[in-house]
C-alpha cells in the first residue's frame, strides 16, 4: 500500500461500525396540545347539547363542524390514551388494583370470576386486564382495540337478570364528557341499575365489604373550580342514589374515588325461596345492629316525646304570659287615659278658685269705665297726657269683651249688676296707675297659678289612679290564681260571703278608693290658694319695678318668668330636691277627717278648713260620723305611700319636666306668636314640633300692656275643661291637643310622666300582698304576668327612653326607698337611649 493512497482513505465512522441503540420516538402532540384538544371537545360538546335544546340548526351544524376540524371523537379518544401513556401519568386503574391489593387473594380463588363492565375504554391492555381477577365487559362510543365493544352507555338496554349485571363498573373520564347536568345525573342513576348486589353474598367478609362498587375518575377541575359544584355537594349526590365513599385520592389533576352500594339497588328476581334465605342470614347477621337501631330509635322517640311536651308547655307559658302582658298594658294605657279625663273635669273647679280669687276682668271694667268718664269729661277739649296708658281697645277693649263673652263669666267676675250675683262689694277707688298695676301683677300670677295647679293636680291623678289601678290589677290576678271552691251539696246557702273577696283583702273596695280620691279636694280649694299667694308675692318683686309702658324683648320675658319660677321651685337640683309640694297637695292629718267630709256635703254647706265648725250635738249622730270619716289601715297605707311618693326627688325631677314644657308652650309658643308675632312655631309636644324649622321674629319688642291680654286669655285656655275652649271668642284648640286642652296636651307630651306612672303601677307589689293578710293562694313574688317595659306600653316607655327593668327585678316593702331604687335604675338603664 502506497503512502499517497492510505493517506487519502477515509475513516469510517461510529455510526457505521455499530447499531442504533434506541427507536426513534413516533410523532406525537405535547402535553399542552393534549390538554387543549381535550378541552376544545368539551367546550364544543357543551355548546352542542345547549344548541340542540334550542333546536338551533345552524348553531349545530356550526359546532359539528368545529368538532369534526379537531378529528372528532378519534381524536379526543386519540389524546385520552396519550394522556394515560406512562410519560403523561399512567393508567388510571393503577389506583383501582392498589385499593384492593388486600382482597387480591380472595378475587383470585373467586369461582366465577367478579364481572366488571368498563365504561369508556381505550385499551385492552391496562392494569385490571392484566390483573386476570375480573371478566372485564370493555364499551366505548368510538372503539379503538379488538375486544372494545363499541356501545352508547345511555342506550344499553337495562339488565333482565342477574347475568347481565357487574360487580365493579369503572367510569374513568367518562362522566365528565356527558356535556349536560341532567346527562350525568342520569348517568349515575343507571350504573346502580347495572350493579349486581347479590354476587358476592357467599363471598369472605373482606370481598363483601368492597363490592358491588362504582370506580369513579374526574378531572379535579370538575370539583375544585366548578360554579355549582363542591365536594361537599358531590358527596350528598352520591349518598341519594346510595353509594358509600370507600376510598378517596385527589392529585392536581384528578380525583379517584371507589363507592360501594351494598343495599340500594333494587332486587328485580321474584321473592322466590332463595331471596327468603338470603333474607333470614341478612337479619342473623346484622341482628345486633337492629337491636341497637331499634333501641335508639326507641329512646329517640321517647325523647322527641318530652322535647316536644316540653316545647307545647313553653309555648302555652309563652302564649299566657303574652296575653297576661298585653291585659297589663290595656290596663296600663286605659289607666293613663283616665287620668287625662280626670283632671280634664276636675279643671272647671280650679278655674274657679283661682280666676275668682284674682280677678282681673274687674280691673279691665273698672278701666274701661273710667276711660268712659273721662272721654265725656274730654269731649270738648283734649286730654292732658298721661303716664299710664288709657286703656286702648286693643289691649282692654277688644280683649275684655272675648274674656267675658261665653261660659267663662264666673260670680267672682264683675259684671254690670254685681250685686245680683251675689259679688262682693267694690274696694274703695283706686287710681289708674293702682289699676294697671295689679292688673299686671294679677294676670301674670294667675296664668303662673294656674300653670303650677294643672302641674300638681296632673302629678296627684297620676299617683293616685296608678295605685288604684295597681291593686285592682293584683286583684284580678289572685282572683284568677284561686281555683274555684268546691260544691259540697247542691243545697242553696242563705250565709252571706260577699266580704270574703281578694278586692276586700286588698284594700280595694269601693268607699276606701272614694275616701282616697277625695283627697284632691285639697289641692283644688286649698293648696290652689296657697301656691297662688306664694307666687302672688314671687311675682310682685320681680315684675313690681317693670313699667307697664316699657318695651321688652321675649328673652327679657322669658328670663323674668324663669325668676319666678327660681324663686319658687329652687335654683339648684338640690333646692329643687328640698322643696316640699306635700302641704299644698295632702292635708295634714287633723285636717283629713274634715276633707273627707267634704266628699258628702253639698254645695250650699259651709266648707271651713276646720273640723271644729262643723261639731255636731246630737252624740249618735256625731259617733255616725266619725266612723264615716275614719281613716281606715287601707286607706292610711294609700296615703303614707303617695306621701312618700311626693316627698321623693323623682317627683321633683318629673314636676320640672312638666313645667318646663308648661312654661315654654305659653312663653315659647303663645306669647311669642300672639306678642311678638313670631312665625314658624308648632306647638311643643306636637308632631310639627320635632320638625326642624326656620323661626321669624317680627316684632323684636313689645310693650307689657300688649302682653297682659295674652295672660288673661291663657289664663282661661290653661284651665279649660272638657270640651270648653270653644267658649272662648278667638281662640282656636291646636288638633293635637285633647278635648282642646293644649297645655295638658304638652305635659302628656312628657315621656318622664308615663315612665313615672309605670314605675308606681309596677313597683312594690309584695308591699300590697302583706298589706292583704293571710290568704291561702300561693302567691309569687311578682304576678304572673312579667311586668316588663314592654308590658307597660312599649311605645311611650320606648320613646321616653326610660326601661324598667328594676320593676321587675325588685319589688320593696316600703314605697319611698324602694320607688327611689326603682326610678334611679330605670333611669340608668334609659339614659343610653336619651343620649
Amino acid at each position: 500500500m502506497t503512502p499517497g493512497k492510505s493517506s487519502h482513505k477515509k475513516r469510517k465512522t461510529l455510526h457505521h461500525g455499530r447499531p442504533p441503540t434506541a427507536k426513534k420516538t413516533t410523532a406525537s402532540l405535547s402535553k399542552k396540545a393534549t390538554q387543549k384538544l381535550i378541552r376544545s371537545q368539551h367546550q364544543l360538546s357543551k355548546k352542542l347539547a345547549t344548541a340542540q335544546e334550542t333546536g338551533d340548526a345552524a348553531a349545530i351544524k356550526d359546532v359539528e363542524n368545529q368538532i369534526n376540524d379537531l378529528g372528532g371523537l378519534q381524536s379526543y379518544q386519540l389524546a385520552s390514551i396519550q394522556g394515560q401513556s406512562s410519560e403523561r401519568g399512567g393508567d388510571s386503574s393503577k389506583v383501582l388494583m392498589d385499593w384492593l391489593h388486600d382482597v387480591q387473594p380472595e378475587l383470585a380463588s373467586a369461582e366465577p370470576k367478579l364481572r366488571m363492565l368498563e365504561i369508556g375504554a381505550l385499551s385492552t391492555r391496562n392494569a385490571c386486564s392484566r390483573s386476570g381477577l375480573f371478566d372485564i365487559q370493555r364499551i366505548d362510543l368510538h372503539s379503538q382495540e379488538k375486544g372494545i365493544v363499541q356501545q352508547d352507555f345511555m342506550q344499553r338496554p337495562l339488565p333482565g337478570n342477574a347475568s347481565e349485571r357487574f360487580d365493579m363498573i369503572s367510569l374513568s373520564l367518562v362522566l365528565n364528557f356527558v356535556p349536560t347536568p341532567e346527562g350525568r345525573g342520569e348517568m349515575l342513576r343507571r350504573t346502580c341499575q347495572f350493579l349486581d348486589r347479590e354476587a358476592a353474598k357467599d363471598m369472605p367478609d373482606p370481598v363483601r365489604e368492597v363490592f358491588p362498587a362504582l370506580f369513579l375518575v374526574l378531572p379535579a377541575a370538575c370539583i375544585a373550580n366548578s360554579r355549582y359544584m363542591t365536594g361537599e355537594r358531590f358527596g350528598e349526590l352520591m349518598d341519594s342514589l346510595g353509594f358509600r365513599m370507600l376510598k378517596s385520592k385527589q392529585t392536581a389533576k384528578l380525583i379517584y374515588q371507589l363507592c360501594i352500594t351494598p343495599s340500594s339497588i333494587p332486587i328485580t328476581t321474584t321473592l322466590d325461596g332463595a331471596m327468603i334465605e338470603a333474607t333470614r342470614r341478612w337479619f342473623r347477621r346484622n341482628r345486633t345492629s337492629l337491636l341497637i337501631g331499634a333501641g335508639v330509635i326507641g329512646a329517640g322517640y321517647v325523647a322527641t316525646q318530652y322535647v316536644l311536651n316540653k316545647i307545647q308547655e313553653a309555648r302555652q307559658r309563652m302564649t299566657e304570659d303574652r296575653v297576661s302582658r298585653e291585659n297589663l298594658r290595656r290596663r296600663f294605657e286605659q289607666n293613663q287615659e283616665d287620668c287625662t279625663y280626670t283632671v280634664l273635669a276636675l279643671l272647671p273647679t280650679v278655674r274657679e278658685e283661682i280666676i275668682g280669687a284674682l280677678p282681673v276682668e274687674q280691673i279691665t271694667e273698672q278701666l274701661q269705665q273710667e276711660r268712659q268718664e273721662r272721654l265725656k269729661k274730654l269731649s270738648a277739649s283734649e286730654a292732658p297726657s298721661s303716664e299710664y296708658p288709657s286703656a286702648p281697645p286693643s289691649v282692654i277693649t277688644d280683649d275684655a269683651a272675648s274674656l267675658q263673652s261665653g261660659s267663662y263669666i264666673h260670680a267672682s267676675q264683675i259684671t254690670s249688676n254685681p250685686t245680683e250675683l251675689g259679688a262682693p262689694p267694690l274696694r274703695p277707688r283706686r287710681s289708674k296707675a293702682q289699676l294697671w298695676q295689679e292688673m299686671k301683677l294679677n294676670s301674670i300670677a294667675r296664668a303662673l297659678t294656674l300653670i303650677y295647679t294643672v302641674c300638681l293636680l296632673t302629678m296627684l291623678t297620676r299617683i293616685q289612679l296608678n295605685l288604684l289601678g295597681r291593686r285592682t290589677y293584683l286583684s284580678s290576678v289572685v282572683a284568677l290564681a284561686t281555683p274555684p271552691a268546691p260544691m259540697e251539696d247542691s243545697r242553696i246557702s242563705l250565709e252571706n260571703r260577699d266580704d270574703d273577696n281578694y278586692d276586700n283583702m286588698y284594700g280595694n273596695d269601693f268607699e276606701t278608693n272614694r275616701k282616697y280620691l277625695t283627697f284632691s279636694w285639697w289641692l283644688l280649694h286649698r293648696g290652689s290658694k296657697q301656691i297662688m299667694d306664694r307666687v302672688l308675692t314671687v311675682v310682685k318683686s320681680v315684675f313690681g319695678t317693670v313699667n307697664i309702658r316699657e318695651d321688652i324683648s321675649l328673652e327679657r320675658l322669658a328670663d323674668l318668668i324663669m325668676q319666678v319660677r327660681t324663686q319658687i321651685e329652687g335654683i339648684t337640683e338640690e333646692e329643687r330636691r328640698q322643696m316640699k309640694w306635700l302641704t299644698y297637695l295632702l292635708p295634714p292629718r287633723e285636717d283629713e277627717a274634715f276633707v273627707i267630709r267634704q266628699s258628702s256635703m253639698s254645695e250650699g254647706e259651709d266648707d271651713s278648713p276646720s273640723p271644729a265648725a262643723h261639731s255636731v250635738e246630737d252624740p249618735m249622730t256625731a259617733s255616725a260620723v266619725e266612723a264615716e270619716t275614719a281613716v281606715n289601715d287601707s286607706l292610711r297605707r294609700l296615703l303614707d305611700e303617695t306621701s312618700d311618693l311626693i316627698d321623693s326627688p323623682t317627683f321633683t325631677h318629673v314636676l320640672t319636666r312638666i313645667l318646663d314644657a308648661s312654661f315654654s308652650h305659653l312663653v315659647d309658643y303663645r306669647i311669642a306668636t300672639e306678642a311678638f308675632k313670631a312665625t314658624g312655631l308648632a306647638a311643643p309636644g306636637t308632631a310639627a314640633a320635632d320638625e326642624p324649622r326656620i323661626t321669624e321674629v317680627v316684632d323684636t319688642k313689645s310693650k307689657i300692656a300688649h302682653i297682659l291680654p295674652i295672660f288673661c286669655r291663657q289664663a282661661h285656655v290653661i284651665a279649660t275643661g272638657s270640651g270648653e275652649l270653644d267658649a272662648i271668642s278667638g281662640v282656636v284648640a291646636p288638633q293635637d291637643a285633647p278635648l282642646g286642652n293644649e297645655y295638658l296636651a304638652a305635659i302628656d307630651g312628657v315621656h318622664d310622666l308615663n315612665a313615672f306612672a309605670a314605675v308606681i303601677y309596677s313597683s312594690n307589689f309584695e308591699y300590697e300582698f302583706g298589706s292583704g293578710g293571710n290568704t291561702t293562694v300561693p302567691l309569687p313574688s311578682r304576678p304572673s304576668a312579667p311586668l316588663d317595659a314592654q308590658a307597660l306600653g312599649e311605645n311611650t316607655l320606648e320613646d321616653a327612653g326610660v326601661l324598667l327593668p328594676a320593676a321587675e327585678e325588685e319589688a320593696p316593702a316600703a314605697g319611698g326607698g324602694g320607688f327611689e331604687s326603682a326610678w334611679k335604675r330605670a333611669l340608668d338603664d334609659g339614659a343610653g337611649g336619651d343620649r
